[in-house]
């Protein structure tokens, strides 16, 4: 099972820290490893630097792809999605700054998920804490390709 933790970065955030997505991460670390009195402050920070999530606009976008089934759950607003043999493929946690992202099984419909999301939010940062990886959903700069004219 992977899990994801996905936030939603202020653009201005984004476009100064693009390419350097390791300080996103180092700022999570720090809070997960915060004491009780200095979480407040880092939180802070994270708030700055975050956009909430709307839960209703995620929602939607899941019922209308048509390729899971959505369950609800009792805790926080939480999804299971299913696939056509109704196995469990992934959950879908609602926080208020960040979306749990947790695919059980299928690369397949973890990139389909990350597709849905993209087309959502262009400012998506993805964590994957178990291998400390930190990355975007789209890439902001797109890359230019230079033509060479044959002379």
């Amino acid at each position: 099972m992977r899990i994801y933790h996905i936030h939603s970065i202020e653009q201005e955030f984004a476009y100064f820290f693009y390419g350097r997505e390791s300080k996103f991460l180092s700022l999570f670390q720090h809070y997960r490893r915060a004491s009780d009195w200095m979480k407040p402050h880092i939180e802070k920070q994270i708030t700055a630097v975050t956009k909430p999530l709307f839960f209703f606009t995620i929602e939607r976008l899941l019922q209308q792809h048509g390729s899971f089934s959505i369950q609800p759950q009792t805790q926080l607003p939480t999804y299971e999605l299913k696939g056509k043999d109704h196995e469990v493929e992934a959950i879908v946690e609602f926080h208020p700054r960040q979306l749990v992202l947790k695919v059980m099984r299928g690369r397949y419909k973890e990139l389909v998920l990350f597709e849905l999301l993209r087309k959502l939010d262009e400012h998506l940062l993805v964590v994957d804490w178990e291998y400390e990886q930190v990355g975007w959903v789209k890439p902001i700069k797109e890359k230019t390709t230079f033509y060479h004219e044959k002379i």
